[in-house]
């Protein structure tokens, strides 16, 4: 483990209670989704998924038109076109964690470098973009109350990495953290997991070191990629050891890896 300093499901839900909002993201973010379900293709696909929207390839390889030309060369002429612009690689991470523990705010601090006094809590599903390094990132947050938790496995064959976010400040739940977090892991036992020690900013937080132990992920499978990082998810600390654009540059590493 690396410590770092600083099917569409057939259980899908149907009846979320949020509202469509569409939000504009700072930086080389380009929009926000709020309680959207994106369709993608499997991970283990080196194409991109059938939904990615514009940055869809096209249909097929973009060639020289041919045109019938006219002179004494009697030679077709050649109808040149504007180059195609460059295919990303789209990549999804998947950020779960119980309700509280601030997924929000860490995708808001990812995504734009903007003060925020308050982030609303996710209630159903939020999806933000990023493009940078030559990749289409999809970050893709499901709420963590109790009644969402269930839906959680679904998402896991499509994602890339996991992004597991913990309140460092909430002992009371962290028996259930360690529940919710092991049985993920039993049914993806090679998914890359990057968990965030967050709320670090708080001076009655648990250490990272102690959050290992609590979690038990010295447990884990060796073979799995596992990375655990301190956070602050506030504006304040954007500049900090805790600082969560820590998280978008192992994320960005992990997710340009062959």
């Amino acid at each position: 483990m690396g410590v770092l300093p600083a099917s569409a499901c057939p259980g899908t839900p149907t009846a979320c209670p949020c509202q469509t909002v569409h939000q504009l993201c700072q930086q080389n973010v380009l929009t926000s989704r709020r309680g959207t379900q994106p369709t993608r293709g499997h991970r283990h696909s080196r194409e991109p998924g059938a939904g990615q929207g514009r940055f869809a390839p096209p249909g097929r390889d973009c060639q020289d038109k041919l045109v019938p030309g006219y002179g004494s060369w009697d030679q077709p002429t050649r109808t040149l076109h504007p180059p195609l612009p460059p295919q990303l690689d789209w990549r999804q991470v998947l950020v779960l964690g119980l309700d509280g523990a601030g997924k929000s705010s860490v995708l808001h601090y990812i995504c734009s470098q903007t003060a925020r006094e308050h982030i609303a809590p996710t209630h159903g599903f939020n999806s933000a973009q990023l493009y940078v390094g030559g990749l289409e990132m999809d970050l893709l947050e499901v709420g963590g109350s109790q009644n969402l938790r269930a839906y959680w496995p679904c998402y896991l064959s499509q994602a890339h990495v996991l992004v597991f976010v913990v309140d460092s400040v909430d002992r009371s739940r962290l028996l259930t953290v360690r529940q919710e977090l092991h049985a993920l892991l039993a049914a993806e036992p090679r998914l890359p997991l990057v968990v965030l020690a967050n709320k670090q900013d708080k001076s009655d937080a648990l250490s990272v070191a102690e959050l290992r132990e609590e979690l038990a992920l010295h447990t884990l499978s060796g073979q799995r990629e596992l990375f655990l990082l301190p956070t602050s998810a506030t504006w304040a600390s954007l500049s900090s050891a805790t600082s969560v654009l820590h998280v978008k540059s192992l994320l960005v590493t992990l997710l340009s890896q062959p």
